[in-house]
């Protein structure tokens, strides 16, 4: 126990010091001494006793000091100030001063308890006791819903590349071709030729026989996407002909370009025969700049000297191709019963959509996700992920997939894997020929109650590191002796978690219920976003409705398709920011069926009602949480400030005897003689040997709207 072991009183006060020489100073504590238990925080103790100059002497700076109260130890252990008074020094001790130890931590993702958890235990000495929060499950809250194109793009991690082989037009994302292929009887170079094993049965080619300078084919395209110019291919399906049986075959020399940028240039004498894909780049790759969207290139074979090569050697070009190399391709070389080939196939294998990180107002145990697709075959997959893309859950080839997660996150990322399908039967490719494309997203989210800490760089005391987790996870903690271990222990809980033990006599109590501030419906609005362009057609004197309502008032500008005029709000038309309606007027500029373009400031808004809610309009509240950044996020948060606010709250001011023994600030407190229910420790205080209890029974109102707004925050600012 101490030196003290067995010279403790049951009642009063006894302190030990150690001074620096080893001895033990035992003063006589005299009245007045004040316990400052902490909730949160250190805690302190302010004992007077005699005034002695010999307190203020240096050797006491941070001296050990061990103090009972009746016969408890009052978790403190360093002595922190001497001060004089007329007539007696007050001596402050306080408990914890590893706390105060300075740290820095980066944290991606963890739950708040086991961070604390860790911390204090990895940092200091202190026995250390933290309390798995008891969770409850909201199953399948819907996160996201985009059922067009501008919704989709939206929701991107990223916006779409030009060198990205997808489209977003209509009310979908769509795979393009990235594969461009041609028959090569199509443009005949020297002439035409034909074998069952061309594909549809012909080919064009040159011959030393018969081929003279400048006879060319050309093939043209158009790609819909920017191919990089790394990326751009050329392959093509030859036959090689060995017309005088020497073995080589030797054909005129010949030129391929494409886009100006020569792939190959000469002869090109193969011991090679018969029909294989090759890309003749034995002298050149392509060098030119990359392929533009919606700009015309030319695939060209020229024969420059047709007096070369051996009678009769001949090239025969059955299928050339122009690729996307960052994708993979079905090279085949047998044709079907019909005459044509499987591949290369004209859209890309598979090309990723990933949707950003949708945040939620509640740690993320699974999700869901379910889309419309045209096909969901090939390499077709769902995704999700909970920690914003390192690792995901996947399902091939469905339209929707739901998952539960092995560890929590802040919210749901979704990635859609698009693919090619179809089949043909008339021509080159016979399959591929179609890309898959996304209609509709819709994300659910598993909500849990346990609280993260997420996308946090801490650099600060432990004690203030602490308390912001704390604040962030509606936790509380405290300091407290524990007998067992003969030292200091950190405490850690949720209000209500543990219940007080004792049961004091109370002198005094008032007891208050509050249902002012029951709110059983929440409106909550986030940020604002900026709509662009949005088109709407004049109708004099009839409100024309845009795509969104309870919009910014005020921030709004229309002007004409046609020209651009500028119309003036009040003069030319009326603005209903919160129906989202525009209205005409008809004695203003305005043309009656005129197409305007729209510029206003859409809000983010969700809002959740009980069940039982009446329609009572008194008993809902509106709150703003700037970090709300979807509607979806929004209606979260106005579910949990409902839940959390729509019964009425209890207070109770109560002065007792003095605090038991047992008692702990964390403890939730249920007293016989007080007519409320349990309740959680607001604050306490000694005065005159009694202890002053501040008591409630729920959060208030703000500060549930503050752990929303934090909660938000740590999703937007990514480490």
């Amino acid at each position: 126990m101490s030196a003290a072991a067995g010279r403790v009183p049951s009642s009063g006060w006894y302190v030990e010091i150690v001074h620096p020489d080893g001895n033990v100073l035992s003063p006589q504590v005299d009245d007045g001494a004040t316990p400052r238990p902490k909730l949160k925080g250190l805690p302190k103790v302010e004992l007077p006793v005699d005034r002695d100059d010999k307190w203020l002497d240096d050797a006491f700076d941070r001296a050990t000091i061990r103090v009972w109260q009746d016969g408890t130890r009052v978790p403190v252990e360093t002595l922190i100030d001497r001060t004089h008074r007329d007539d007696s020094t007050v001596l402050t001790a306080r408990g914890g001063d590893e706390l105060t130890k300075r740290i820095e931590r980066n944290v991606v993702e963890q739950e708040s308890h086991t961070f604390v958890g860790n911390l204090v235990s990895s940092e200091t000495s202190l026995a250390t006791h933290v309390d798995t929060p008891i969770n409850t499950t909201i199953v399948n809250s819907p996160l996201l819903s985009a059922d067009t194109s501008t919704e989709l793009t939206d929701a991107l991690q990223e916006a779409i590349a030009p060198t990205d082989p997808i489209e977003a037009s209509g009310s979908e994302i769509r795979l393009l071709d990235s594969c461009w292929v041609f028959e090569g009887e199509d443009s005949i170079i020297t002439g035409e030729f034909s074998d069952a094993s061309y594909s549809g049965g012909k080919a064009t080619g040159i011959d030393s026989g018969i081929s003279s300078a400048g006879d060319k084919g050309t093939w043209s395209f158009t790609p819909e996407y920017d191919v990089p110019a790394s990326a751009v291919a050329v392959n093509i399906r030859a036959d090689f002909r060995d017309g005088d049986g020497t073995g080589t075959v030797e054909p005129p020399e010949f030129e391929i370009r494409l886009n100006g940028s020569v792939l190959f240039n000469g002869q090109f004498l193969t011991s090679t025969t018969g029909i294989e894909w090759n890309d003749f780049s034995t002298d050149n790759e392509y060098n030119g700049p990359d392929l533009q969207a919606g700009s015309e290139y030319t695939l060209t074979i020229e024969v420059t000297d047709g007096t070369v090569g051996d009678a009769d050697d001949r090239i025969n070009f059955d299928v050339p191709v122009v690729y996307d190399n960052r994708f993979s391709y079905t090279w085949d070389n047998s044709v079907d019963a019909n005459g044509y080939l499987s591949g290369p196939e004209r859209k890309p294998d598979q090309w990723d959509v990933i949707f950003g990180e949708i945040p939620a107002v509640q740690s993320v145990s699974g999700g869901r996700i379910e889309v419309t697709m045209d096909d969901t075959s090939g390499n077709q997959q769902l995704a999700l992920s909970v920690d914003d893309g390192s690792t995901w859950s996947t399902a091939s080839n469905t339209s929707t997939f739901e998952t539960d997660f092995a560890s929590l996150g802040n919210g749901l990322t979704a990635r859609v894997r698009l693919s090619r399908y179809g089949s043909q039967s008339g021509s080159t490719p016979t399959s591929g020929v179609s890309g898959q494309s996304l209609d509709v997203l819709d994300l659910f989210a598993d909500l849990d109650t346990t609280p993260l800490v997420s996308n946090q760089a801490f650099d600060g005391e432990i004690v203030d590191v602490v308390n912001t987790v704390a604040d962030d996870a509606n936790a509380i903690w405290e300091l407290v002796w524990d007998d067992s271990i003969g030292g200091l222990a950190f405490e850690w809980t949720q209000p209500g978690q543990r219940t007080a033990s004792g049961d004091p006599s109370i002198i005094d109590f008032e007891v208050a219920i509050d249902s002012s501030s029951v709110n059983e419906k929440a409106v909550v609005y986030g940020t604002s976003r900026a709509v662009r362009d949005e088109e709407i057609t004049a109708d004099l004197g009839t409100p024309a409705a845009l795509d969104n309502q309870y919009n910014q008032p005020g921030q709004v500008s229309i002007r004409s398709k046609s020209d651009g005029t500028e119309y003036t709000l009040g003069v030319d038309y009326e603005y209903n920011a919160l129906a989202g309606k525009v209205t005409a007027l008809s004695g203003g500029a305005i043309a009656d069926g005129e197409t305007l373009l729209v510029d206003y400031q859409a809000r983010v808004r969700g809002e959740y009602s009980l069940p039982s809610w009446s329609g009572d309009e008194t008993l809902a509240t509106t709150r703003t949480i700037p970090n709300a950044t979807t509607d979806q996020s929004a209606a979260q948060a106005a579910y949990v400030l409902v839940q959390q606010t729509h019964e009425p709250i209890t207070t109770a001011t109560v002065t007792i005897d003095k605090r038991p023994a047992g008692w702990s600030l964390i403890d939730a407190v249920s007293l016989a003689d007080l007519p409320a229910p349990a309740m959680e420790i607001w604050s306490l205080k000694d005065k005159d040997g009694q202890v002053m209890l501040q008591l409630g029974s729920r959060d208030r109102v703000e500060d549930v709207v503050s752990r929303l707004q934090s909660r938000l925050e740590s999703t937007a600012n990514k480490v």
